[in-house]
């Protein structure tokens, strides 16, 4: 794996975890910016490489201590897997997309165990220990640490300040051959009841 080093801005604030299943072999967890305002969230758009740009992520200004780079890739033979699952989910919650002028983003990440990470995008991603800061509510290093190879983490970047509102953890769903359907499907409908709206 490359790795690089980049200087980048930090904002520091608190971030807000929920369990959305304590008994679950495969547990889902939710964390938020108790900042971000997302209940005006209607509309969203997937993150690609375009989105990336826009959102800064390879270089977010919001972090200013020396971190490390982790290699982003596609893979395109589970990406409409796991779009599609999230696709049902949000919309039905009254999500809708809009390629315009959506109200939030939204991005996967996971990891395979000795893979590089797999996103909607491709670029580099600030990280510490190999794991990508910019899926966390507040770029928060100590949640970065947490993270556990086979994890997908679905992400959601407010258009208006570009940064990470609401992550959910689905683990044990990425494996080196590819997704677990069944284990993607059970979770992601056990997210929605904490996605906000």
């Amino acid at each position: 794996m490359r790795s690089r080093s980049h200087r980048l801005a930090l904002a520091g604030c608190g971030v807000t975890l929920l369990f959305a299943s304590a008994c679950s072999s495969s547990p889902v967890r939710t964390l938020s910016d108790p900042k971000a305002d997302v209940s005006h969230y209607k509309t969203y758009r997937w993150v690609a490489d375009p989105e990336a740009k826009l959102l800064q992520l390879e270089n977010p200004p919001f972090i200013d201590y020396v971190i490390g780079s982790s290699p982003i890739r596609r893979r395109p033979d589970i990406e409409g897997q796991i779009k599609d699952s999230i696709d049902q989910q949000l919309e039905a919650k009254g999500f809708k997309q809009d390629g315009q002028n959506p109200d939030f983003f939204v991005a996967y990440y996971g990891r395979a165990k000795d893979q590089d990470w797999e996103s909607t995008w491709r670029g580099y991603a600030p990280s510490v220990e190999n794991v990508p800061i910019i899926m966390y509510p507040d770029y928060s290093r100590s949640e970065a640490r947490t993270y556990r190879d086979g994890t997908i983490l679905i992400v959601f970047y407010d258009s208006k300040t570009k940064r990470p509102s609401w992550t959910g953890e689905m683990t044990g769903v990425l494996q080196k051959q590819g997704v677990d359907v069944a284990t993607l499907s059970r979770d992601a409908g056990a997210l929605t009841k904490d996605f906000p709206h």
